[in-house]
């Protein structure tokens, strides 16, 4: 290895490398989970409906972790306090609680709204907190998806939380 404050790799990589064993475990154990309910739970009610839910999931997962082990790492500055303060700084190390937050306030969000508007709702504000998005751009992003996958489930036939007003 060089000594070279250019070449240094930060520990985002060494947390990326975290990040994608632990989402790659977690979609391994949400398909073996999925594949379960298919497969010896087929005769209880919802049981298919639920493992593939879980499959289609863990497909979703595993897509989006293989995509973004496909990008690459990222490397420090030529020199200076940058270099080690990491390319977030210390505001960066609350960035996980907030998105833990964001999600657990999802969870809460479906008890009592419809799917639809709990995935827009928590879709809007986690990308235009942690994206460089204009609000425009926020917004529909995050209508479209929360909308496509409503439709989408709907079309598969997945029960999902309908609570209030309804699209589908």
């Amino acid at each position: 290895m060089t000594s070279d404050p250019a070449l240094k790799i930060l520990p985002s990589s060494r947390s990326k490398t975290i990040e994608l064993v632990l989402l790659g475990l977690v979609a391994i154990v949400v398909f073996a989970e999925g594949y379960r309910f298919v497969t010896t739970l087929s005769g209880s009610i919802g049981a298919a409906e639920a493992g593939t839910y879980l499959l289609l999931l863990a497909g979703l997962l595993a897509a989006l972790t293989s995509a973004y082990a496909l990008q690459p790492a990222r490397r420090a500055p030529a020199a200076g306090p940058e270099a080690e303060a990491g390319d977030e700084g210390r505001a960066g190390r609350h960035k996980p609680w907030i998105g833990l937050g964001l999600f657990f306030g999802y969870v809460v969000l479906l008890g009592y709204v419809d799917y639809a508007i709990a995935t827009f709702a928590f879709l809007a504000a986690y990308l235009k907190y942690f994206g460089q998005y204009r609000t425009v751009t926020v917004l529909v992003v995050a209508a479209a998806v929360a909308l496509g996958s409503a439709y989408l489930w709907q079309v598969l036939g997945v029960a999902m939380p309908r609570n209030g007003f309804s699209f589908f």
